[in-house]
């Protein structure tokens, strides 16, 4: 889950849930510079997913954090 924070105020009415494997790419990303193709290595490297399916995954992934106002 992640959750907005406004300065010192934690705002509960943006609460965003994500999937387990979204969650521990976010965890291994946050506070980080990364790239696409970092995230497809990690999807990679730790389950079991060809390259291609994985790039695909991370590119709707991307975009829905974007959308989320996660990452710019």
């Amino acid at each position: 889950m992640i959750v907005d924070r406004c300065e010192d105020n934690t705002n509960f009415a943006n609460i965003y849930s994500l999937s387990e494997v979204a969650g521990k790419l976010w965890i291994d990303v946050m506070d980080k510079d990364f790239t696409a193709d970092d995230l497809v290595d990690i999807l990679c490297r730790d389950y079991e997913v060809d390259r291609i399916r994985a790039a695909a995954d991370i590119k709707i992934l991307i975009q829905k954090w974007v959308d989320a106002g996660f990452i710019i």
